[in-house]
């Protein structure tokens, strides 16, 4: 019977149980699935193909095998690479310019970097001889104080003239390594570049470096540390009436955190269509968010948030369609009735429940579900943190 199934309604079914509800893609069943029929096997080893995630050099000539059918190489879309220096068969640079020449239809990158010098160095750095060689060069004993030099951050030629032959949209940097100069040789290979998304070290921006040319429209930033207003500056110069989603994972009080937010808000918050933020307890955090006036949605990732927000949402003219909150045992619920009731552009509410059983100690829990009855407001509660990130990447993504 399940090799009777039009190939059409197979690859339906198999893309609607494609996430699981942490929005990662279910390998096990799409491999289950192959083993059921010829039929089945195409379709889902083109979904299995959709999303691939390097880690070793073992993992890499396994992928170059399989991306010799031309059929499995159009289905990559999203690349997740593990980049580090100190694994004696890790990745490194050409291995990651081989696979993005073999996936013409490639949209995202996700690049994740460990230990100093993983990305620098050139073509050189190909075998493990002559990465002891650069190492003992470029140690921090001959290099000084000073850090990476702009010739350490750049790219090897291969890589470069790969990811700018592709068709790539998306890229993600998790930069653990000491190398701060790493990602602007990444963005100047990448010219149409929309979405980015950076973590781990914060980045800096050599001086003679020429401002970034890329129009980007989704940003997220989660770095421990903030990095520079000038970093910010340079790398938004040609993004002040693109950018329509602002993700920051994390804030703090700190001057830079406070700083950080004023110059994102200032100069991007009147065409922003997304905000998502950490927090919006205090005052200068309430002031930033007051000048993103075309907000479509708002996501919050902790309960930490004033009841002035609400309050502030219900009367002003934000055209907002998507809220996402989360709520402890501490949390006051009136001021988001009342956002409920007169919202009037509000079509969905997501809710995550910080912590087990809160629904039992909120007292108004029971009127904000009449209320989005009444009003025909889409409430969606979640009680997995890890779901609910999910589904704030999945929206910031949609915008």
């Amino acid at each position: 019977m399940a090799s009777a199934l039009p190939l059409e309604l197979v690859h339906t079914i198999l893309e609607a149980h494609y996430y699981t509800p942490d929005c990662e893609p279910d390998r096990s069943l799409l491999q289950s699935c192959s083993l059921v029929c010829n039929a089945w096997s195409n379709a889902a080893q083109r979904l299995l193909f959709t999303n691939v995630v390097l880690r070793s050099e073992n993992h890499f000539h396994s992928l170059c095998n399989a991306l010799r059918q031309p059929t499995l190489a159009n289905a990559v879309r999203t690349l997740r690479i593990i980049l580090d220096h100190k694994q004696p068969h890790g990745l490194r640079q050409h291995h990651l310019a081989t696979v993005v020449g073999l996936c013409p239809r490639l949209e995202s990158v996700s690049l994740s970097v460990f230990g100093n010098d993983s990305v620098g160095g050139n073509t050189g750095r190909d075998n493990d001889m002559s990465n002891d060689i650069v190492d003992a060069i470029n140690s921090p004993r001959q290099r000084g104080a000073g850090g990476p030099s702009i010739q350490e951050a750049e790219l090897s030629l291969s890589l470069s003239e790969a990811l700018a032959s592709s068709p790539i949209t998306s890229f993600h940097l998790r930069n653990w390594s000491s190398n701060t100069l790493s990602l602007p040789s990444f963005l100047t290979s990448l010219p149409a570049l929309k979405v980015l998304s950076i973590a781990g070290t914060p980045p800096s921006v050599p001086i003679s470096v020429p401002s970034s040319c890329l129009n980007l429209s989704h940003l997220r930033v989660n770095f421990q540390h903030s990095p520079s207003v000038n970093f910010l500056r340079w790398l938004l110069e040609n993004s002040r009436n693109t950018l329509m989603a602002l993700d920051l994972e994390r804030l703090s009080d700190s001057d830079a955190s406070i700083g950080l937010l004023d110059q994102l808000t200032t100069t991007h918050g009147p065409f922003l269509r997304s905000l998502t933020l950490p927090s919006c307890a205090t005052l200068a955090e309430f002031k930033h968010f007051q000048k993103c006036t075309n907000l479509r949605t708002v996501a919050f990732r902790t309960p930490s948030v004033s009841p002035t927000v609400f309050k502030h949402l219900s009367t002003n003219s934000t055209p907002l369609e998507e809220l996402y909150m989360c709520v402890d045992k501490n949390a006051v619920l009136s001021p988001v009735i009342d956002f409920v009731k007169n919202k009037k552009s509000l079509k969905s509410l997501v809710v995550c429940l910080w912590e087990q059983d809160v629904r039992k100690k909120l007292r108004l829990w029971g009127s904000l579900k009449m209320a989005c009855a009444i009003r025909g407001v889409q409430l969606k509660v979640i009680e997995s943190l890890s779901e609910y990130k999910a589904l704030i990447n999945s929206s910031f993504e949609r915008v």
